[in-house]
């Protein structure tokens, strides 16, 4: 871990973010997997319960006050993004062929960039408006019309794009003064408070 810390700041981002990518594409697959058993709001509610659990041993030895914050705000307009795009990508991973999806969800990281810079003010230099550029011609050569029919599910992913955008953009802004655990379990928490409503309604018993 120590010759991990001593990598350059960006090294390490982009290697926590290629993880991150790895284990997206694991919960892509289990979702396509459960979604023939269970409909899209009880995914994400048991998604949300799920994750609760599993970091409530970090909370037992982190101790309450690590939840203390001032900008509940943000929470709350961050998981509300989050759970209508999560909402829009089971229920586009249910529909879609894997394949599809991902092609889709190319441009997540463009359109973060963008509101990264229009949002927060962070500067893009041309060293990244380069590659932005190029990824979002060859996203616009993936989704052309005839290659993926423009269904209900195709569109649902393209909010889920547009709201995960949004969804960094607010984790970037979080991150200046909250512990990324913080974060992940605020986040886990209100999405179960917000989708145990919709979930109930559509309750089929596992």
């Amino acid at each position: 871990m120590s010759g991990f810390a001593a990598l350059p700041a960006s090294t390490r981002g982009a290697l926590w973010m290629t993880v991150s990518a790895f284990l997206y594409a694991c919960t892509y697959a289990t979702v396509r997997h459960l979604s023939a058993s269970f409909n899209t709001f009880e995914i994400v509610f048991f998604r949300s319960i799920l994750g609760v659990l599993f970091m409530l041993p970090w909370l037992m030895h982190a101790g309450l006050g690590v939840l203390r914050t001032k900008r509940i705000g943000l929470y709350s307009v961050r998981v509300g993004l989050n759970y209508v795009g999560m909402v829009c990508l089971m229920y586009g991973i249910a529909k879609l062929s894997l394949q599809d999806v991902t092609a889709l969800m190319f441009t997540v990281p463009l359109f973060t960039v963008i509101f990264v810079a229009v949002l927060l003010g962070e500067k893009v230099g041309s060293a990244r408006w380069g590659p932005l550029v190029v990824g979002f011609a060859g996203a616009l050569v993936i989704i052309r019309p005839g290659f993926i029919e423009l269904s209900i599910a195709a569109i649902a992913v393209m909010v889920t794009s547009a709201s995960y955008s949004l969804v960094n953009t607010a984790t970037k802004s979080l991150t200046e003064t909250e512990a990324p655990n913080t974060i992940v379990f605020y986040g886990f928490v209100m999405m179960a408070v917000v989708g145990v409503g919709p979930a109930v309604y559509a309750w089929d018993m596992p």
